[in-house]
């Protein structure tokens, strides 16, 4: 007879195969060497130059990509506080679409400079304490890192927007980003209403078929679909458009019926009255003016057949979702029976045609002043389609953050540096334990640009100790401007308000000092005032660019010499960053605290032997 050991504690009233993890040990550091190790996995797919991975689903589905929210979406992932990490990168994906990986990276570098800080004997409240005054001090010094706005009236320039978008997807599509900026800025342009605001991310469809390059992409104004017409025309020209949710077909009734047949002469009447019905649905539909007619049911035989006679182009689409982009695309009206249209129920099209791209029939629904413009990518190989697809998806969200607030912040790992700079600035002037906190969460962000130069086969510590001292000597080049004859002459000569307080010694308060002169001159519209403001700030400038200094001084992916990146035109949007911050910090906290792990048996029958392995008798109830 077996010795049986009684299970203690909570676990005896739980269901045998229920997990019960306590204890610092257990939870805390096993769940931060867990979100590590998912770190890990993503962050070499950091940057222009980061790694593909392969990824298999679990319907054996192959994804190869280098896109951190398609890896993360795909992985069945069951540790629970991995999954909270997965939560939110789904959420940085829902609000920004972009920016998964760095939010991912920075919760994964945020847990690990904790759990040193922990086994130091810092207590988890303290910790947490530290972090949420990170985080407000975060909040509050990013909005002074903009560098470079999209006004209301840029946002309708495709050369604005290419420019404000094309970093974006130089992290995804390096060498490509030229051409996918341009396509994608018409695009989107072409479809913002006039409430900018307004814009809708799925006003831009892709359509992807294979064969060629991608510079035999094009954009069509409308709507594209991978399908032939039913009818024998395949091209009009100023179309009216008649769409209809129901089949093109007789009318079958709801209740079952038996009619009796007396002679040969009724069987041959007998299915007359309902081909008439038909017949003349369609003509009174051709008389409305329509000369296309989009079914989203089946179209019989007879019914194409009435509809070639009356010289009305046919198509069919399946999808529900189809009919009502095309309906809003074209300005139609879905009618639910055949019936004929009146004007304001049809639609208008300047093109519906067959076309012939690669070996590929499309049909589409070409319209100038459409609301939904269709990309049309093309590629050698469904990889290659699929990764240029979540490029555009990419920069088509970047779009949309733009149409929300105009600010942009440098890339190139510049913004994080300042960024790390400014909260170890603050944690200086923190007198408690909570300064602990913000340092963890400053040094956690110098992650980021060390693992974007490591990704670019540079040497991370040599490129990130030149990008700290890079933003920390550009403090001492505003104390030597401050202190020169040029910043004394027009403070005397002007004699600006404040002459006989401080001087200014920062790079932050130099700017202070500028924009005031501006307000000053526009308030009194002294010529002189904006002149002085315009010379004094070209005078920093210069002075400064005496050495490749500033706050806006990112990692070079090309070599190890360091690089300005809002000269370079290298942006991020400034919401990806307060989204990042936000979520990863308050993901970090929540997994601090945690103190017990209680994970329930699987639900569920036995898998087959094929996956679980082993034979279908083995016993399977201990597994993990």
């Amino acid at each position: 007879m077996a010795f049986h050991v009684p299970r203690g504690g909570l676990q005896q009233m739980m269901k045998k195969g229920t997990r019960y993890l306590e204890g610092k040990e257990e939870v805390v550091f096993d769940s931060i060497s867990t979100i590590r190790e998912l770190g890990d996995t993503t962050k070499t797919a950091y940057g222009p130059f980061g790694m593909n991975k392969i990824v298999q689903n679990h319907i054996e589905k192959l994804f190869l990509t280098s896109d951190a929210a398609t890896m993360i979406k795909e992985l069945d992932i069951r540790h629970p506080a991995a999954k909270m990490v997965v939560m939110a990168a789904h959420q940085q994906e829902e609000e920004c679409g972009d920016g998964t990986n760095g939010c991912v990276m920075l919760t994964a570098s945020i847990l690990h400079e904790a759990e040193y800080l922990l086994r130091m004997g810092l207590a988890v409240p303290e910790l947490v304490s530290g972090l949420q005054a990170g985080l407000q001090a975060g909040l509050s010094e990013i909005n002074g890192l903009t560098v470079h706005t999209v006004d209301l009236q840029q946002i309708r320039d495709v050369n604005a927007v290419k420019y404000a978008i094309k970093a974006s997807l130089m992290s995804k599509q390096l060498g490509n980003e030229e051409f996918l900026s341009n396509i994608i800025a018409e695009a989107c342009v072409s479809t913002l209403p006039k409430d900018a605001i307004r814009f809708n991310v799925d006003d831009i469809r892709v359509c992807k078929i294979m064969g060629s390059n991608l510079e035999a992409s094009k954009i069509i104004p409308g709507m594209v679909f991978k399908r032939y017409v039913e009818s024998e025309i395949q091209n009009v020209t100023d179309a009216k458009v008649a769409m209809f949710n129901c089949p093109l077909d007789n009318l079958q009734t709801e209740t079952k019926g038996t009619v009796l047949l007396k002679n040969a002469e009724e069987l041959k009447n007998f299915t007359k009255t309902e081909e008439a019905q038909l017949y003349n649905a369609v003509k009174a539909i051709a008389e409305s003016g329509a000369k296309v007619l989009v079914c989203g049911g089946k179209i019989s035989d007879l019914g194409l057949d009435y509809a070639n006679k009356m010289g009305l182009m046919t198509v069919r689409l399946n999808s529900k979702w189809d009919m009502r982009r095309l309906a809003k695309s074209i300005g139609a009206t879905v009618l639910p029976r055949l019936t004929p249209p009146s004007a304001d129920e049809m639609g208008f099209c300047d093109k519906v045609r067959v076309e012939e791209i690669g070996d590929t029939r499309v049909v589409s629904f070409q319209r100038s002043t459409s609301r939904i413009a269709t990309i049309v990518l093309r590629a050698g190989t469904t990889n290659v389609l699929d990764d240029l697809e979540r490029a555009v998806d990419d920069g088509v969200n970047n779009f949309k953050l733009l149409t929300k607030d105009k600010r942009l912040v440098a890339g190139a790992g510049a913004f994080e540096v300042e960024l790390a700079k400014c909260l170890d600035v603050h944690a200086e002037k923190c007198l408690g334990m909570e300064q602990y906190g913000i340092k963890l969460l400053a040094k956690a962000y110098e992650y980021l640009p060390r693992q974007l130069a490591e990704n670019c086969g540079q040497n991370p510590s040599k490129v990130i100790s030149r990008l700290m001292a890079a933003h920390a000597e550009v403090e001492g080049y505003a104390q030597e401007f401050s202190a020169s004859a040029q910043y004394g002459i027009e403070q005397k000569a002007f004699n600006l308000p404040g002459s006989g307080a401080k001087v200014p010694s920062t790079q932050k308060e130099i700017g202070q000092m500028i924009d005031s002169m501006k307000r000053v001159a526009q308030l009194y519209g002294s010529a002189d005032m904006a002149k002085a403001a315009d010379t004094f700030e070209d005078g920093f400038n210069m002075h400064k660019s005496k050495k490749l200094v500033g706050s806006t001084i990112g990692v070079n992916i090309e070599s190890e010499d360091l690089q300005d990146a809002a000269k370079n035109g290298i942006f991020d949007h400034i919401l990806i960053k307060e989204w990042q911050l936000k979520l990863a910090v308050n993901t970090a906290i929540t997994i601090l605290r945690v103190n017990q792990i209680i994970m329930a048996k699987r639900a569920g029958g036995p898998k087959a032997p094929s996956q679980r392995g082993g034979h279908w008798d083995d016993d399977h109830d201990e597994e993990d």
